[in-house]
């Protein structure tokens, strides 16, 4: 459902390069949780048996602005690398190197964050498995 939300989306609301979503979404853990509410919000407005005008004009003049205007930060440090299908390695290296130096305990967490992926969205946790 996402593929197809995303091909859609790329069809009519990128009107210039720098609002297509690129194909290595599923990269970006983030960017991949919130197509995936977009799905579900647009089924909302349109498919939906009780939607109405006002639900879908909702996600119009809300949601979907909203999600726009967050789409380059999700896409880490080089979105243009990304939009042209060359999904850099580093593109949050920074983020995550200081990110483990806030880790104060040897609590592993991914086991909670593998559940929380399951259980919203389906996107589970790859960072660390030797998977991208």
């Amino acid at each position: 459902m996402i593929d197809v939300w995303v091909e859609t989306y790329n069809h009519i609301h990128a009107t210039q390069p720098t609002d297509l979503i690129p194909p290595c979404w599923r990269h970006h853990p983030g960017l991949a949780t919130e197509l995936a509410v977009q799905v579900w919000l647009w089924y909302a407005a349109h498919i939906h048996p009780q939607t109405t005008p006002l639900i879908a004009g909702e996600y119009y003049l809300r949601h979907l602005p909203g999600f726009r205007a967050r789409l380059n930060h999700m896409l880490g440090a080089s979105p243009p690398e990304c939009r042209r299908s060359d999904h850099p390695d580093t593109w949050r290296s920074e983020t995550d190197t200081q990110r483990t130096s806030y880790t104060t305990t040897s609590y592993n967490h991914d086991d909670d964050v593998d559940q929380l992926g399951q259980l919203h969205f389906g996107f589970p946790h790859l960072a660390g498995r030797g998977q991208t």
